[in-house]
């Protein structure tokens, strides 16, 4: 198939951090932040490529565990 065995998790984060400012430039961005750990991977990413062109949004609905809104 191809496939090689060189994949890190580093390199993973390097090439994506790449592309994401490669495709982004001097865009801004708004991301829903949830806390979860796909939301948080994602804000993480996008700001090592981004940095303060990104702002994260977080909303307490009132449906988190207690104080969980401070954690997130």
């Amino acid at each position: 198939c191809g496939c090689k065995k060189d994949w890190t998790p580093a390199s993973f984060i390097e090439t994506t951090v790449q592309q994401l400012k490669e495709q982004l430039g001097d865009d801004k961005v708004i991301l829903a932040l949830s806390g979860g750990v796909d939301s948080s991977v994602t804000a993480v990413l996008l700001n090592r490529a981004i940095g303060k062109n990104l702002t994260c949004i977080f909303v307490d609905h009132g449906l988190l565990r207690k104080n969980e809104f401070e954690t997130v």
